[in-house]
């Protein structure tokens, strides 16, 4: 047996703990610390950051946040990322939750996600508040947008709206410069582009978890950008050059097939070689 014959058929006999432990290794790494593989950033993803971008400091964005449990890891990362741009701009937030129960856990899950640098800024009732959960579909949608007063009568921990100064001057439509809706389903979209976007006609910006982009909501004019879950999410880091989980877990993923693929040409190479050398010996 030839040297090369004898490196070809270590590789082939390689343990496959081996390859276990580095694949593990591999996906761990970023996890830790996120290494920001190159991606093509969607010009959706981007839509929604010039938008946010281009708004002076006390905007008011008005967010409903749908984001349940069970799609908190897929969408959580997007609307941390669009929280913390939201907030390195000092917009005033009013958000609630009209369409799941899980909203108010999700929510100060996010909020208490964004660098406490930012947050430490915002005092509640001044700067943001959050209203809860409310049921009743598009009806409630409505009434957000018509009056948010004659929704809520308090906020989330008990406190008349009426003696939150935040809200003193916001209470419909008019009021809000952007509408940030934040969902893990496709329950209620349709009925989100036709308040906001068409009867209202407001900023609506779409957070989703959704494999096809609504470039038609989006060409008629009545969403104004749209970031699409994880790999949105990762996008957005991108631009605002803080990554974090998204970019974390797509660098996991990544380096996993990398490795994956780099074993299966290894392999090929080497089953290869040793056919040529045994047949040449």
């Amino acid at each position: 047996m030839t040297e090369s014959d004898g490196i070809w058929s270590k590789i082939l006999n390689l343990d496959r703990r081996i390859i276990t432990i580095v694949a593990v290794l591999l996906i761990v790494w970023p996890l830790v610390k996120p290494i920001g593989l190159p991606i093509v950033v969607n010009k959706y993803t981007y839509q929604v950051h010039d938008l946010i971008d281009s708004y002076p400091e006390d905007t008011v964005v008005f967010i409903d946040n749908a984001i349940g449990l069970g799609y908190f890891g897929a969408m959580g990362p997007a609307f941390i990322d669009v929280l913390t741009h939201m907030t390195s701009k000092n917009f005033k937030i009013v958000c609630f939750s009209g369409l799941t129960p899980e909203g108010p856990i999700t929510f100060w899950k996010c909020w208490n996600a964004v660098p406490k640098e930012l947050t430490d800024n915002y005092e509640y009732g001044i700067d943001y508040v959050y209203l809860g959960f409310m049921t009743g579909g598009e009806s409630t949608m409505i009434k957000a947008a018509e009056n948010l007063h004659d929704l809520f009568t308090y906020d989330y921990y008990g406190t008349p709206l009426k003696d939150i100064p935040l809200l003193e001057n916001i209470g419909n439509y008019e009021d809000y410069d952007i509408v940030l809706y934040c969902t893990s389903s496709e329950d209620y979209r349709g009925m989100m582009y036709r308040i906001w976007g068409e009867t209202f006609k407001t900023n609506l910006i779409l957070l989703a978890q959704r494999a096809v982009v609504p470039v038609n909501m989006i060409d008629a004019g009545l969403i104004k950008g749209y970031v699409r879950g994880l790999r949105g999410a990762a996008e957005y880091e991108l631009i605002l050059k803080r990554p974090g989980a998204a970019i974390a877990q797509l660098d996991a993923v990544s380096m996993f097939f990398i490795w994956m693929l780099g074993i299966v040409a290894i392999g090929n190479i080497a089953f290869f070689m040793r056919k040529r050398e045994a047949k040449a010996g």
